[in-house]
């Protein structure tokens, strides 16, 4: 199976699709940031293409070798275009994802986007790949998950756009889920929840911004990117570590009158909700992460480490976020947790055996798909309900903050 990444950022879903086998032919990128993470894994594979940067090359022999599949995460945004020279691609946005595809022409398409934007992309995706202003070049289907049912500890609502070239293709990838669905949650035992995934952490020193990692505990274990913000680094570390003697586990602002000095002395409108910190709570999965230094580890007195929030996306820890915590935490933000875009890719290599689509599933396949049902979404409202003074506020801030930030 040939692949390739266009805007994947930090590499989670080139390492989904290694980690079932699949080993991709090159990503391309035009953010040197978001970039460097991918590049320190596969440093053979990831070429940073800035707006001005021809790909006349990479496109040469890509072209020749047949693509299966092209996947990535653009950012949906308006306001921004590629160059009229197609030959160019044109920043991390959907457009320049498009260009791709339409060179490439793959037999699949597997992006990522936001829920909020669901009909906004299926429309663009149509327009974009109209031919003769009756047919599609592409058929979309949408398939909605959530981290939870992968065996991530976060609540995390994700979104995958699928396009097919070929219509019998998308007939056998719903077959394909029917057969490989994620097993509801019988039970609010069955959501998997943070502590577990970083108990073993707990022991290790960890280091700040910018020190080496050494050794530090009994075992001589070396631990990639157990690091922490630097406590002066800015006001929003200085916020982050200042706030660790103030909140419970599982608590945020929202529930607490106790100010840090900093938000007194700058005053709570300075802060944008996002930036605000909370703690983990050991016993619930987290709410979505993305890139802000507000995370504290739900039992020990300082921030989670780089490391214990990679755990959270199914990271493993062989993979390298760089040694400062900012950018690490940035890239880690844009990560789609692992577990959930090997299902999907898994997916997606079972269709290509192209089983037989029986007639009951024929209408199914003409829409979207929800993956997490109603009762595994009653299951961890049971979890929440059952632990902690925090957790009505904690379930609320989980929902209100996946909504606003995937």
């Amino acid at each position: 199976m040939k692949c390739v990444g266009v805007h994947a950022y930090g590499g989670s879903m080139t390492l989904a699709l290694e980690s079932i086998g699949v080993h991709p032919l090159i990503q391309l990128e035009s953010d040197a940031n978001q970039s460097r993470v991918a590049s320190r894994y596969f440093t053979d594979r990831v070429v940073v293409l800035d707006e001005k940067s021809r790909w006349n090359e990479p496109m040469k022999w890509l072209k020749n070798e047949s693509v299966d599949l092209v996947y990535g995460q653009p950012t949906w945004k308006a306001g921004r275009s590629i160059n009229n020279d197609q030959n160019v691609i044109g920043g991390e946005d959907v457009n320049g994802f498009i260009s791709v595809v339409k060179t490439l022409m793959p037999r699949y398409v597997v992006m990522t986007a936001s829920k909020k934007a669901e009909a906004q992309i299926v429309k663009r995706l149509r327009r974009s790949f109209m031919r003769d202003n009756e047919t599609w070049l592409y058929d979309w289907s949408i398939v909605r998950t959530n981290a939870l049912l992968h065996g991530v500890p976060q609540d995390r609502d994700i979104l995958f756009v699928i396009g097919f070239k070929n219509s019998n293709d998308k007939m056998a990838f719903h077959n394909a889920v029917l057969k490989m669905l994620p097993k509801p949650f019988l039970s609010k035992n069955d959501i998997p929840t943070v502590w577990p995934r970083i108990d073993d952490l707990a022991d290790i020193v960890p280091v700040e911004n910018g020190e080496i990692s050494f050794p530090t505990n009994a075992r001589k274990v070396l631990i990639n990117n157990h690091t922490l913000p630097g406590r002066k680094e800015s006001i929003l570390s200085r916020l982050l570590w200042e706030s660790v003697a103030i909140l419970e586990e599982g608590q945020s602002f929202d529930d607490t009158e106790k100010r840090p000095a900093i938000m007194v002395e700058k005053g709570d409108g300075y802060f944008l909700k996002g930036q605000l910190p909370v703690r983990l709570n050991c016993d619930l999965p987290a709410m979505s992460i993305y890139g802000a230094e507000r995370y504290i580890h739900p039992k020990l007195e300082r921030p989670m480490t780089l490391r214990e929030l990679a755990r959270l996306f199914g990271v493993p820890d062989n993979f390298d976020l760089g040694r400062y915590y900012g950018p690490g935490i940035v890239s880690l933000g844009r990560f789609v947790p692992i577990p959930a875009s090997s299902w999907i890719f898994s997916v997606v290599v079972e269709s290509m055996k192209g089983d037989i689509v029986s007639e009951a599933n024929k209408e199914f396949a003409l829409g979207v798909y929800s993956v997490f049902t109603e009762q595994s979404r009653d299951m961890l409202s049971e979890l929440k309900r059952s632990h902690g003074k925090w957790v009505e506020a904690y379930a609320n801030r989980a929902f209100q903050e996946r909504t606003a930030t995937i």
